[in-house]
């Protein structure tokens, strides 16, 4: 199987993706059923090794919600609300008409009449409300990184930190061969010490001019052996990189500034794999 190829173009292989978007559009639900089973029965008929098809599984629901879905609703010209107090409206009007009772928040789909066609619709691609809450409590932090493996290491970044005090830094014409403390507004603290120009290939240019390398680590975010961090300041802002093992930064992950949201992700995983685990076992 080819890597980095789209969910799409791997399910338009067993699943005619305009024929089941059309079924959904018509409000032909047995249509959209029949068509998510026959996926399946390809898909089975190939006899992929367990892996292959949990791969496999995931993307049709991947496939069913972005794509289908989501087109859907863009062609009724409908939109659900993007707040989490709004998905949380929405997941209580769901459990409401699963149960068969009246439906009572209104205010999380554009048009509130459109609501039990829209849950017919989510049934029918064997989805649920559960798969619409991929937006945290407001109170939860997210890690500000996005982290890239490459081999045994991975590359980590921090680009949209608040910085409330920088220390002085930016107003340093030269801060070569110093050290300083920065803070940011989740409450991470940046120390970089021996500052010095980064070798970049090529070396610096005048656009590279505030591109700079440090010895340090990051309360929040890293353990506190040194290792070098790159950082870069530019109109304000700062993006700061960094390598790990995965291994010497593990309490990362625990930090309690980040801990509600990384139990929440974790939370979401587990979920879905069940409901996968469950779909999947109605054909094994």
């Amino acid at each position: 199987m080819a890597m980095g190829i789209q969910p799409e173009a791997l399910i338009a292989e067993y699943c005619d993706l305009d024929s089941l978007s059309a079924a959904l559009r018509r409000g032909e639900f047995p249509a959209v059923r029949v068509g998510i089973e026959q996926t399946m029965q390809k898909i089975l008929a190939e006899k992929p090794d367990e892996e292959t098809l949990s791969l496999l599984v995931n993307c049709l629901f991947v496939v069913l919600q972005y794509h289908i879905f989501y087109g859907f609703l863009d062609e009724a010209k409908l939109s659900i609300g993007d707040t989490y107090a709004k998905r949380e409206a929405m997941r209580r009007d769901w459990d409401a008409w699963k149960q068969g009772q009246p439906l009572r928040d209104d205010d999380w789909l554009s048009d509130p009449d459109a609501r039990e066609m829209i849950f017919e619709a989510i049934d029918a691609l064997r989805l649920t409300a559960d798969d619409f809450d991929e937006i945290p409590a407001p109170e939860m932090k997210e890690p500000k990184w996005h982290r890239k493996t490459y081999g045994d290491f991975e590359l980590v970044t921090i680009a949209d930190a608040e910085i409330t005090d920088d220390g002085g830094f930016s107003k340093d014409p030269d801060p070569t061969g110093k050290s300083y403390v920065l803070h940011d507004a989740d409450g991470v603290t940046y120390y970089l010490n021996n500052i010095r120009k980064s070798q970049v290939p090529g070396g610096l240019n005048a656009e590279e001019a505030h591109l700079y390398t440090a010895d340090g680590w990051i309360d929040g975010y890293t353990g506190r052996e040194l290792r070098e961090i790159e950082f870069e300041y530019y109109d304000g802002g700062y993006v700061f990189s960094y390598t790990t093992d995965g291994v010497n930064d593990a309490e990362a992950g625990t930090d309690p500034r980040w801990m509600p949201y990384e139990t929440w992700v974790q939370g979401r995983i587990a979920k879905r794999r069940a409901q996968q685990a469950a779909f999947l076992a109605h054909y094994l």
